[in-house]
């Protein structure tokens, strides 16, 4: 079923307007919980698998794959959650009727109950897609960029690190758009259709019951309804949210990074000197 046409956005300076507006500035931050909860671990493993991988793979691509992979286990369920809630937020607040309209909670047991374990990673080869070329992208250009400006082993500064970063953020954001809009319809499409699966069955509201579609089915969908351009709709908000995140995130993990490794300096020259 086709989206519904307050979802329909052509571009984010037409989108804000209207999620600016009083009964709708709640809607940007739901599915926060979730996102917060997922951050942590998914963040952790990524540059530690990274960190760890790059040397013996000899490739900053190959380590962000493989670090972006592992995480995948984390970051998948806290999205799915995340995105099912931004997306219900409208709707509840338009059909007090639909079901896990109370938070995610609720929504995590109701995808539990009708989908099972499964439905935590709906969408999960289009953001394998997405996410492995992604990181590897990000992690890579920031370490060119970072051997060119202060040498192999130097550390940017924390200006420098941001500037860095949202550059590879940019980059990286701006070449898995295509991807990312299919992971995202994969992902909320049934909920967005929601309204129109809800029925009144002798005054109790009850869902009917929707079959998952396949990510060829949603690549064969999106052709033929809306043509190649959709591959590139939402690529300023992606690039205007990623870029900044991705300087803040990489400023972090390159200072974070530098002060371990000057402990672990610090303590093995104090070693060496007692061993002495």
């Amino acid at each position: 079923p086709p989206l519904p046409p307050q979802s329909a956005y052509r571009s984010l300076p037409h989108a804000l307007p209207h999620l600016l507006r009083p009964s709708s500035a709640r809607t940007l931050y739901a599915g926060l919980g979730p996102v917060l909860l997922g951050s942590a671990p998914t963040h952790a493993i990524i540059f530690t698998v990274y960190r760890a991988a790059q040397e013996p793979l000899h490739s900053d691509l190959l380590a962000g794959a493989l670090a972006e992979t592992a995480a995948l286990a984390t970051y998948v369920p806290a999205e799915v959650v995340a995105k099912r809630m931004q997306v219900r937020a409208v709707l509840c607040a338009k059909s007090a009727g639909l079901p896990s309209c109370a938070g995610a909670g609720s929504l995590v047991r109701w995808i539990y109950r009708r989908e099972g374990l499964r439905g935590f990673y709906r969408g999960l080869w289009p953001t394998l897609w997405r996410d492995v070329p992604f990181t590897a992208l990000q992690l890579a250009l920031f370490d060119a960029v970072k051997k060119v400006w202060v040498g192999v082993g130097g550390e940017l500064k924390g200006g420098e690190a941001a500037a860095v970063g949202f550059g590879a953020g940019a980059v990286a954001a701006a070449v898995t758009n295509p991807v990312d809009v299919l992971k995202t319809r994969m992902q909320v499409g049934e909920e967005a259709a929601m309204a129109a699966r809800v029925k009144k069955v002798g005054g109790a509201v009850a869902e009917v019951a929707g079959q998952p579609r396949s990510m060829a089915w949603w690549v064969r969908r999106l052709w033929a309804e809306e043509g190649w351009p959709v591959l590139w709709r939402g690529l300023g908000a992606r690039v205007a949210w990623v870029a900044p995140a991705s300087a803040i995130t990489l400023a972090v993990y390159e200072r974070a990074a530098a002060a371990l490794l000057g402990r672990a300096a610090a303590a093995a020259a104090a070693a060496e000197e007692e061993d002495g």
